[in-house]
């Protein structure tokens, strides 16, 4: 599993996501082994948005893919807020990228069952 993290400086809300997004992997390799897995960080500069599909703020996807599958549709230049209860903050929630990691987990396990392997023992 590869994830890449899109910003475009290293301020407060890029140090919160990149810490949390570590700690969860690291608790998601006690249960699972992943065949791969990797952190990129993507610095986007301006003018680039649109080639990297960078979303405003901190921008994360696992293998290519949107954590919100912004990556379908159309590009917009909106800037991107998460929600912490009422509160809107622009670094990405614990809670949103341990969904999306589970259904990325989730999804591999079944292609793998579907291929034959009823136990399968590494995550794609």
């Amino acid at each position: 599993m590869k994830v890449e993290i899109y910003y475009r400086e290293k301020n407060e809300d890029f140090k919160k996501t990149f810490s949390m997004i570590r700690e969860v992997l690291a608790e998601f390799k006690k249960e699972f082994s992943f065949k791969l897995l990797e952190i990129q960080l993507i610095q986007v500069e301006n003018g680039s948005e649109e080639e990297s599909r960078f979303f405003g703020h901190i921008t994360a996807k696992l293998n290519g893919e949107d954590l919100e599958g912004r990556n379908k549709g159309p590009y917009t230049s909106d800037n991107r807020e998460y929600s912490v209860g009422d509160e809107k903050v622009l670094y990405i929630p614990r809670d949103v990228f341990i969904h999306a990691v589970k259904e990325y987990i989730e999804s591999s396990i079944a292609v793998q069952k579907m291929k034959g392997d009823d136990s399968p023992q590494q995550i794609c």
